[in-house]
């Protein structure tokens, strides 16, 4: 009997999880499911669902810009500036979620990174499905982790966290809803997937929690790197990057054949590097093939691109542009796999950090360790077997 099966993104400005939304949602489709996608972004899901047919819709989000005074410190700090200050506005985001679930009347909701679609389902029925990778899923009944790099006694998160559910359980009553006694405790599906390996996991998980490595069925081709001599450097970059023109530098000088990856509408931002040791691609490419033919993998430490780099065992160079990646970029160079560089302090010392990272023959020996305990998690099928574990639970 076909269902309906609501799939949803509400946080979060990375896409690479797009493609395993694809994915699940084009095997959904051909058991001969109702699929129904809502994302925060639509200006970049053409990539991943054009060929599909199914219903792309936008997700209720916050677009209010709301600026912390200091850094951010935990979770509750970035919902604060997401719609979660006041009960008045985040209610009116729970409504929305509300409305678009009495919409498409969803047998089986798979979300990620979406906590206000949480709240709209606290107390119901309907069986839910977290995917993610960690950072924004919380281990159920801990207290909020403080992500800061060095966390200190200082109680700012433990205030943050109440003030957060303060405002949370004010629309959970308003609402009709149980409340929460801890953030996390939101965080309770009947089926929780993380898609990296737990090493890089910043939460200690129990046993329910089962983690998954997709392997990317794409068939676009590998990055295209120049006819000449030297190691190749896969660069998964952003100019947003407060450094870019430093590592871009850094990059040219260094003794290796660049391909220069800038996914998007950034063609006219990136154009002027396409010269030179450089190859430079804004079209979307193949990114797990392109790594196996790479010596070094350059990025910001995105949770996907570094299970990429785990999986094929090449050593990453990560350059983090918020704390998401930063926690994850720290993980993996505790793993001796990577180097987390926060600050690029001239174009020399890039230079000099790349060509190191190269001729490390350690750092490679330590990501393909990773890629052998990679290895152990079933990556065959394992769309599949994660969508197959989903409609197990439809009534």
């Amino acid at each position: 009997m076909s269902k309906t099966i609501l799939m949803a993104w509400e946080l979060g400005n990375e896409i690479g999880h797009l493609s395993q939304f694809a994915e699940m949602a084009a095997v959904f489709k051909t058991q001969g499911h109702r699929v129904v996608i809502a994302l925060r972004d639509l200006s970049r899901t053409h990539f991943f669902f054009k060929q599909q047919g199914l219903p792309i819709i936008q997700a209720p989000v916050w677009l209010y810009p709301v600026q912390m005074q200091r850094p951010v410190f935990c979770m509750a700090d970035i919902l604060m500036t997401k719609g979660y200050l006041y009960h008045t506005t985040l209610q009116n985001l729970v409504e929305a979620w509300q409305a678009l679930l009495d919409l498409v009347q969803p047998d089986l909701v798979v979300s990620e990174y979406a906590p206000t679609l949480r709240l709209a389902l606290r107390g119901g029925t309907t069986p839910d499905v977290i995917m993610g990778a960690g950072f924004a899923e919380p281990a159920a009944g801990q207290p909020m982790l403080d992500m800061r790099p060095r966390p200190e006694a200082d109680g700012v998160v433990q205030a943050q966290e109440r003030n957060l559910l303060l405002t949370i359980n004010q629309v959970l009553d308003a609402l009709g809803k149980p409340p929460l006694d801890r953030y996390s405790d939101l965080f309770q599906p009947d089926l929780m997937v993380m898609k990296t390996l737990p090493e890089l996991d910043i939460y200690q998980r129990d046993a329910t929690a089962h983690y998954c490595l997709p392997v990317s069925r794409s068939r676009r081709p590998a990055a295209q790197w120049l006819d000449r001599p030297g190691k190749k450097v896969f660069v998964y970059g952003l100019p947003e990057h407060s450094q870019w023109s430093v590592l871009i530098d850094a990059l040219k000088a260094c003794n290796a054949n660049v391909f220069l990856y800038s996914p998007g509408d950034r063609r006219q931002r990136v154009k002027a590097h396409d010269e030179g040791s450089f190859r430079l691609g804004v079209d979307v490419v193949n990114v797990p093939e392109s790594l196996r033919q790479a010596d070094l993998f350059v990025c910001h430490g995105d949770m996907h691109n570094l299970v990429q780099a785990a999986c094929v065992g090449v050593p990453v160079l990560s350059l983090p542009m918020n704390l998401e990646q930063l926690l994850n970029s720290l993980n993996y160079q505790a793993l001796s796999a990577g180097v987390c560089l926060q600050k690029v302090a001239s174009v020399a010392a890039g230079v000099q950090i790349i060509n190191q990272m190269l001729a490390d023959d350690g750092l490679t020996a330590a990501a393909q360790r990773l890629a052998e305990r990679a290895g152990d998690f079933d990556q065959i099928d394992a769309i599949e077997q994660v969508v197959e574990r989903c409609l197990g639970l439809l009534p």
